[in-house]
Protein backbone atom coordinates (compact mmCIF):
# COMPACT_ATOMS: atom_id res chain seq x y z
CA UNK A 1 0.00 0.00 0.00
CA UNK A 2 1.21 3.57 -0.61
CA UNK A 3 1.18 3.88 3.25
CA UNK A 4 3.33 1.36 4.23
CA UNK A 5 5.18 2.69 1.05
CA UNK A 6 5.78 6.19 2.52
CA UNK A 7 6.77 4.48 5.94
CA UNK A 8 9.53 2.91 4.27
CA UNK A 9 10.55 5.91 2.47
CA UNK A 10 10.37 7.67 5.72
CA UNK A 11 12.95 5.34 7.01
CA UNK A 12 15.24 4.31 4.17
CA UNK A 13 15.11 7.27 1.33
CA UNK A 14 14.52 10.08 3.20
CA UNK A 15 17.91 11.04 4.18
CA UNK A 16 18.64 10.83 0.47
CA UNK A 17 15.92 11.85 -1.35
CA UNK A 18 14.72 14.27 0.88
CA UNK A 19 11.21 15.07 2.39
CA UNK A 20 8.77 15.29 -0.08
CA UNK A 21 11.34 13.50 -3.12
CA UNK A 22 12.85 16.36 -4.43
CA UNK A 23 16.18 14.82 -4.02
CA UNK A 24 17.38 17.66 -1.48
CA UNK A 25 17.73 15.10 1.43
CA UNK A 26 20.73 15.75 4.33
CA UNK A 27 22.77 13.57 2.31
CA UNK A 28 22.30 15.83 -1.13
CA UNK A 29 24.83 18.21 0.07
CA UNK A 30 27.35 15.69 0.26
CA UNK A 31 26.41 13.80 -3.01
CA UNK A 32 26.83 16.20 -5.82
CA UNK A 33 28.10 13.44 -8.73
CA UNK A 34 25.54 12.89 -9.44
CA UNK A 35 22.79 14.33 -6.96
CA UNK A 36 20.17 12.34 -5.43
CA UNK A 37 17.34 11.82 -8.22
CA UNK A 38 14.27 14.07 -7.58
CA UNK A 39 11.78 12.12 -7.54
CA UNK A 40 8.61 13.97 -7.90
CA UNK A 41 9.93 14.49 -11.92
CA UNK A 42 11.18 11.07 -12.49
CA UNK A 43 9.17 9.46 -15.19
CA UNK A 44 11.11 6.27 -14.74
CA UNK A 45 8.69 2.71 -15.10
CA UNK A 46 7.57 0.91 -12.04
CA UNK A 47 10.17 -2.03 -13.56
CA UNK A 48 12.70 0.07 -13.64
CA UNK A 49 12.12 1.79 -10.15
CA UNK A 50 11.79 -2.26 -8.96
CA UNK A 51 14.97 -2.90 -10.54
CA UNK A 52 16.83 0.35 -8.84
CA UNK A 53 15.90 -0.18 -5.37
CA UNK A 54 16.32 -3.89 -5.33
CA UNK A 55 19.72 -3.62 -6.95
CA UNK A 56 21.13 -0.44 -6.58
CA UNK A 57 22.53 2.45 -8.46
CA UNK A 58 25.24 0.95 -9.56
CA UNK A 59 23.59 -2.17 -11.20
CA UNK A 60 21.77 -0.32 -13.47
CA UNK A 61 24.26 2.68 -14.56
CA UNK A 62 23.49 5.32 -12.28
CA UNK A 63 24.76 6.38 -9.02
CA UNK A 64 26.98 3.96 -6.82
CA UNK A 65 26.05 5.51 -3.58
CA UNK A 66 22.07 4.15 -4.53
CA UNK A 67 22.66 1.30 -2.02
CA UNK A 68 21.04 -2.24 -2.79
CA UNK A 69 17.59 -2.64 -0.85
CA UNK A 70 16.64 -5.96 -2.02
CA UNK A 71 18.38 -7.80 0.53
CA UNK A 72 16.80 -5.60 3.22
CA UNK A 73 13.11 -5.02 2.29
CA UNK A 74 10.74 -7.65 1.32
CA UNK A 75 9.24 -7.67 -2.69
CA UNK A 76 6.01 -6.38 -1.12
CA UNK A 77 7.74 -3.61 0.93
CA UNK A 78 9.86 -2.19 -2.70
CA UNK A 79 6.42 -2.40 -4.20
CA UNK A 80 4.80 -0.20 -1.60
CA UNK A 81 7.83 2.34 -2.15
CA UNK A 82 7.29 2.43 -5.97
CA UNK A 83 3.50 3.34 -5.39
CA UNK A 84 4.43 5.85 -2.91
CA UNK A 85 6.99 7.24 -5.49
CA UNK A 86 4.41 7.44 -8.01
CA UNK A 87 2.20 9.00 -5.80
CA UNK A 88 4.39 12.21 -5.44
CA UNK A 89 5.10 12.81 -8.92
CA UNK A 90 4.15 16.26 -10.22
Amino acid sequence: STRVGEQVYSTRCVLCHGKYGEGDGRMSKILKHPPPADLTVSKMPAIYLDKIISLGGEAVGRSKHMPPWGDQLSKAEIESVILYIISIRD
